[in-house]
């Protein structure tokens, strides 16, 4: 359990550092490039991840249980033998979507994709193929557990992504900040594989190929790719999809985009919040189910399921009322627009699925259930794609945002029972979601009031973060109060030291 805390810490900590500099840098671009400007930024990096995504989305994950699973054997030569398998079906995969990409550019003219967008992408191929090698690295480290070095590579890659774009838009080279934002990918991207590269050579890393490996890392990778896949094409799907669907409804091309580009780039990124201390939970989870599954240790993987989707509840709901009482203010002051604000308090529900659907898809992986939670995964998709056909005519651009949450809470209840029938473990925890979903009332009373009287006193940024930070308290108070959270068995004070006896 002290790994597992260690983990979460490390990856919990460079996560926040990380998406702060990203939260940044999304003020920087919304201010420059506009919400129209950020709509095609998002259609482009949206195509980009559905590429990568069909490379090394699932070998990863793969590659991640199999290290943990031969380290705890100790048969090394099996972990050198499916990274340089993984690394042989990567360059395979990465030449044959460039080619496709390339003899196929008129394609996305027919299907009418903003042609500004289109050449982003083409210019992103370079980082594409970066971060798709860079992936099986990653992968070794996360079944080592050596979560401090990835966490720091990561960091040094948005560092110098932010940095570079920066300079790149002075008046010293004059670039299109849009543009900038592509160059500056690419080059981060290359550092960073040269980085993951020089630790897996470090730790005395080999490259043999095996053709047993290879076999099994294409055979259990795709399932997981699969819904990788899905899940990239959603965006743009909905990029191309949604400002349709509002243009037949009635909004200008100008409106549609702005809209989208509200809800995408601006919303969707705080919902996001709450996963950096679930995904550092999920990453950290893997290599660990992974090595009790293989010792056949039952009784740590029941304790850590169910913790794991208590504190997910717990943090996915932290933020609720804080979202629907201050939203509206938050990306006001944050990316000075108004739709963004009312978009953010009608949909600050959906962190709650999205925060189980997160850890629920990464231990259906952990204990070999891929095939099963693609399945899950494409029912809730169904009612996502529903929703985005029929409800933009009575509600706009909310059908996004509810379409997202029926998705979500489809398929993680879909993927929490399957897991409960795997491990034989009964969660019983509705009655605990019930509760805390009732303790949002009152936080979200006192954030409102709260804000209401201090605003004559404070500016508006301040405001919002004393009257967030209460909310908060006032949260984790209640649960405490109700027995949600046990703090019973922590400690605290200091051990006496023996006397040395002395002759």
């Amino acid at each position: 359990m002290k790994a597992i805390t260690k983990a979460v810490f490390i990856l919990t900590l460079f996560s926040i550092i990380s998406r702060i500099l990203g939260f940044v840098f999304r003020i920087y671009l919304s201010h420059t490039i506009g919400e129209q400007g950020i709509a095609l930024y998002q259609i482009s990096t949206s195509l980009f991840f559905v590429l990568l995504t069909i490379v090394a989305s699932g070998i990863p994950s793969i590659i991640s249980r199999q290290v943990a699973k031969y380290n705890a054997r100790q048969e090394y030569n099996k972990i050198h033998n499916i990274i340089s398998s993984s690394l042989i079906l990567v360059a395979v995969l990465d030449l044959i979507i460039v080619f496709v990409m390339v003899i196929s550019r008129g394609l996305f003219s027919f299907l009418k994709i903003n042609e500004q967008a289109i050449e982003l992408l083409y210019l992103l191929i370079p980082a594409f193929i970066f971060s798709s090698f860079q992936n099986v690295f990653k992968g070794f480290m996360w079944g080592r557990s050596d979560f401090l070095k990835m966490s720091i590579i990561d960091f040094i890659e948005q560092l110098l992504r932010i940095l570079l774009c920066f300079l790149l838009a002075t008046n010293l080279f004059k670039v299109s900040t849009l543009y900038a934002t592509v160059y500056s990918l690419n080059f981060a991207c290359l550092i960073s594989l040269l980085l993951c590269l020089f630790n897996y050579i470090r730790n005395k890393g080999k490259f043999k190929f095996s053709k047993q490996e290879g076999i099994y890392i294409v055979k259990t990778s795709f399932p997981i790719t699969m819904v990788r896949i899905v899940g990239s094409l959603v965006g743009p799907i909905t990029a191309i999809a949604v400002p349709l669907i509002l243009s037949s409804v009635g909004y200008t091309e100008s409106q549609a985009l702005g809209l989208y580009g509200a809800t995408t780039g601006m919303v969707l990124p705080l919902l996001a919040l709450p996963g950096t201390f679930i995904g550092s939970l999920s990453l950290a989870l893997i290599p660990d189910l992974s090595s009790k599954l293989a010792l056949q240790n039952n009784h740590g993987i029941v304790n850590q399921v169910k913790s794991a989707i208590t504190f997910t509840t717990i943090i996915s709901l932290i933020l609720v009322p804080i979202f629907t009482g201050l939203g509206y203010d938050i990306a006001k002051v944050l990316f000075n627009s108004e739709l963004a604000g009312s978009l953010l308090t009608m949909s600050a529900w959906i962190m709650l699925p999205m925060g189980l659907n997160n850890l629920s898809s990464s231990m259906i992986n952990a204990v070999g259930l891929e095939l099963k939670g693609f399945i899950n995964y494409i029912v809730g998709t169904i009612g996502l794609v529903l929703c985005i056909v029929i409800f933009p005519k009575y509600i706009g651009i909310n059908a996004v945002i509810i379409g997202l949450g029926v998705s979500l809470t489809i398929s993680s209840v879909l993927n929490i029972s399957m897991l409960s029938k795997k491990l034989r473990i009964k969660f019983k925890i509705l009655k605990t979601v019930l509760l805390l979903c009732v303790l949002i009332l009152p936080v979200y009373i006192l954030i409102v009031n709260c804000f209401g009287v201090l605003k004559f006193v404070f500016p508006s940024l301040i405001n919002i973060v004393i009257c967030g930070s209460v909310g908060a308290l006032a949260y984790l108070l209640l649960c405490l109060v109700f027995n949600i959270i046990d703090i019973s068995h922590i400690k605290i004070g200091f051990t006496p030291k023996k006397k040395v006896k002395t002759n």
